[in-house]
């Protein structure tokens, strides 16, 4: 949990069955989506997951996704890598003409990575909301 201390506890607070139903639907078995565990090189330990969902194969898109879980894994370089192989992979082997992304607009970390890579801010939603008691609002950026 301290890992999501630096953003919201509820943004990826899941159940394990919740969790279940993604790895299930989304990672094993959809058919438009591809994702990847992140394993540390030198001893295999899985530190995340990229993806790219929403793949539209006769419109020649798709949006990628990232998480680490662990912080102590965070600015070691390892999302920059995993997103440029993912990209890479969705340029020139998947042949889609555009990758797109969303991030909150608090993620600082995340958007220099973004803008590193390429990536264009395009619009910013306006009080998108975030599922917490509280109601919180926050805007977030679309790449």
């Amino acid at each position: 949990m301290e890992a999501m201390a630096t953003t919201s506890l509820s943004l990826d607070n899941y159940t394990k069955e919740e969790t279940d139903t993604f790895v299930e639907n989304v990672i094993l078995h959809s058919h438009s989506s591809k994702s990847y565990i992140m394993e540390v090189k030198e001893n295999s330990v899985p530190i995340g997951v990229t993806s790219l969902i929403n793949i539209d194969t006769k419109n020649r898109n798709a949006e990628c996704i990232i998480d680490i879980g662990d912080k102590k894994y965070w600015g070691k370089g390892y999302g920059t890598e995993a997103l440029k192989l993912l990209i890479d992979y969705a340029f020139l082997e998947l042949n889609l003409h555009r990758v797109s992304l969303r991030v909150f607009s608090f993620n600082e970390k995340a958007i220099h990575i973004y803008s590193k890579l390429g990536f264009e801010r395009e619009a910013l939603s306006e009080k998108a909301y975030i599922g917490t008691e509280s109601g919180m609002i926050s805007s977030s950026w679309g790449y």
